[in-house]
């Protein structure tokens, strides 16, 4: 069976100790590949909740701005 490479790092994938997975994490939205763990905690993951914050600040402004729109 062939390595698997981070598409971010391109260390190799290692298989997660408890379950022996080694398909590595879901890269998306740093790239469309996997990932190492290293990289998932550190740069995907952050990432994801940047992202979700982002989408939650613009949802509230948007809301509001449809809130003035039915009061005017």
């Amino acid at each position: 069976m062939k390595e698997q490479e981070c598409s971010i790092c391109s260390d190799k994938i290692y298989p997660e100790p408890v379950s022996n997975w080694d398909k590595g994490h879901n890269a998306y939205p740093v790239n469309e590949g996997r990932c190492c763990s290293i990289c998932n905690d550190t740069i995907v993951t952050p990432v994801r909740i940047m992202m979700f914050f982002k989408d939650k600040e613009e949802r509230k402004i948007f809301d509001e701005q449809k809130e003035k729109i039915r009061k005017a």
